[in-house]
């Protein structure tokens, strides 16, 4: 029995990656920024403009001291941001971000929105500080689990010209899935077996 709680904890430890994700695996020089038509793949993750876009239809990659909030790679937006999903499929948790803009816009608001897998969203709101020098962390509740995609709204601004950075997932893909579950009934019908014999 002892050995069957051991091999259910492995499973629970194991079956989610957590990670940030910087934008630092895209290797952008230092003040320079790229624009995103189709969308960018980053650690592990598809970033693309999102359903409901309110202006400008790009998505930039940037790094550019002059310009943005901090020494590093972030992805800016025009309105929202995608539908955020595993390239490779599955499902993921969205746990926090980092949140800012360059640019004094007013803003006022944030709404993060989750699409479930098989269906259904979960929706979080967010007053916005217009602080524009800082990034704001924004965590998000424990609802936005088992998602397939996620995007980002902003309302209250001019443009709504924003970055995010530093993005929070816990994500497990498919085959990763299947190949721990797969793991787990194997373990278990062993240890059944070693038990009766």
């Amino acid at each position: 029995m002892r050995n069957i709680i051991l091999l259910i904890g492995f499973f629970t430890l194991c079956s989610a990656n957590a990670a940030i994700i910087d934008f630092e695996d895209q290797g952008l020089a230092p003040n320079s920024q790229v624009n995103l038509s189709n969308g960018l793949t980053s650690g592990g993750f598809y970033f693309i403009n999102g359903p409901e876009e309110a202006c400008c239809e790009d998505l930039h990659l940037v790094n550019q001291n002059s310009i943005a909030l901090g020494a590093s790679t972030e992805l800016v937006a025009h309105g929202d941001l995608l539908a955020m999903q595993v390239a490779s499929g599955g499902s993921f948790s969205l746990l926090e971000f980092d949140l800012g803009s360059h640019f004094d816009e007013s803003f006022t608001s944030l709404k993060v929105v989750g699409n479930y897998v098989g269906g259904g969203s979960v929706t979080q709101n967010f007053s916005i500080d217009g602080d524009t020098s800082t990034y704001d962390t924004i965590s998000l509740s424990g609802a936005f689990n088992n998602l397939e995609s996620a995007y980002w709204l902003i309302t209250g601004g001019i443009v709504a010209t924003f970055y995010i950075d530093n993005i929070s997932v816990s994500a497990i893909p498919i085959p990763a899935a299947v190949w721990l579950f797969g793991s787990a009934l194997a373990g278990l019908g062993w240890i059944r077996r070693k038990t009766t014999t």
